[in-house]
């Protein structure tokens, strides 16, 4: 997909590893600023609400005490229906809230291995998209030998993986 902007630069640097490198850090700059801003925001948004959260729960003693606070008005519509004086409610938000912090947890890490193997594969993928355009033609030509076929049928045959690889590109980026 980006190889369009490789064969630009090519035109300007004359290096092959120079020009690999100058489209590496362009596509790191594409993909690292947008992926940045987005964690940004959202992390910023997080601690926001949790400040929020923290405010409101020392206004009113704690975190238990808020939830309490924030479900006495509903109860006491509830109440006016249904006994609700045999259920412990601080009890059960206490016994809620420990299990919501075990859940919350296993979220916080599951989020954190996934960042760190997105971050590995990019650094691979990264990698590997070095070498592919440093030696791109080396690697086609020495494909087009390898294959059984004859030159012509080797051309197309590689003409149409690359379409489809391409399409697919497109269609997970699309999506």
């Amino acid at each position: 997909a980006f190889h369009p902007l490789h064969a630009r630069i090519c035109l300007r640097i004359k290096s092959p590893g120079r020009a690999a490198l100058a489209t590496i850090l362009i596509l790191l700059v594409l993909v690292a600023i947008p992926i940045t801003v987005l964690v940004v925001s959202a992390s910023g948004q997080a601690i926001a609400a949790a400040q929020f959260i923290k405010q409101k729960s020392a206004e009113q003693g704690g975190f238990s005490n808020l939830l309490i606070g924030w479900l006495q008005q509903p109860l006491q519509y509830i109440g006016r229906y249904i006994d609700v004086s045999q259920y412990n409610l601080r009890s059960e938000i206490t016994a809620r809230l420990n299990a919501g912090s075990v859940k919350l947890l296993g979220y916080g890490a599951a989020l954190l291995q996934n960042m760190l193997g997105f971050l590995g594969s990019m650094v691979l993928a990264l990698f590997a998209a070095f070498f592919f355009f440093r030696d791109g033609r080396y690697i086609r030509e020495l494909i087009l030998d390898t294959i059984p076929l004859k030159r012509e049928q080797s051309e197309k045959l590689l003409s149409a993986v690359t379409d489809t690889i391409m399409a697919n590109v497109y269609a997970i980026a699309a999506v």
